[in-house]
């Protein structure tokens, strides 16, 4: 009963928060808070960088994708080789041009066959130090490669 008697007649110390507790608390969440805005801030900057590489990963991916199933499903157009390279120069980089024939092809046209006419080169990128990889697709079959490249080089 000792202790109800003190209640009653000190009824302050029993209600609300001294202004220790409300310094401290009020350190604490801004502690937290800022350690939130901290990793938030670090996550951004994080996402900033590995989505171009992200990009740019899922491109090569896409890329390749496409070249097996066109290799997958290529064929000989003649008796010659199946494929026919070209060893070009883009300034001082030796490169390499790919063509050959593939039944990876949906024709559009009522005259057209059920493969086409691949290659595979690179032209340098314009304002840049890269590379671009060009895909050519022909539905329009010559039956000489070599001939159709002399043509249009």
């Amino acid at each position: 009963m000792n202790l109800s008697r003190t209640a009653r007649t000190c009824p302050s110390r029993r209600q609300g928060f001294t202004l220790i507790e409300l310094v401290i608390s009020s350190a604490l969440m801004a502690i937290i808070l800022g350690s939130a805005y901290v990793c938030l801030n670090a996550g951004m900057a994080t996402r900033k960088i590995v989505e171009p590489r992200t990009d740019m990963i899922q491109s090569a991916r896409t890329a390749l994708a496409l070249m097996s199933a066109d290799l997958k499903a290529a064929c000989a157009m003649s008796k010659g080789p199946p494929f026919l390279g070209t060893d070009l120069m883009l300034e001082t980089i030796e490169m390499d041009r790919l063509d050959f024939a593939t039944h990876h092809f949906s024709p559009r046209k009522p005259q057209e066959g059920d493969f086409c006419e691949m290659s595979y080169f690179l032209e340098r990128t314009p304002g840049s130090q890269g590379y671009t990889l060009w895909r050519r697709r022909s539905a329009d079959l010559a039956m000489d490669l070599c001939k159709r490249r002399a043509n249009s080089s």
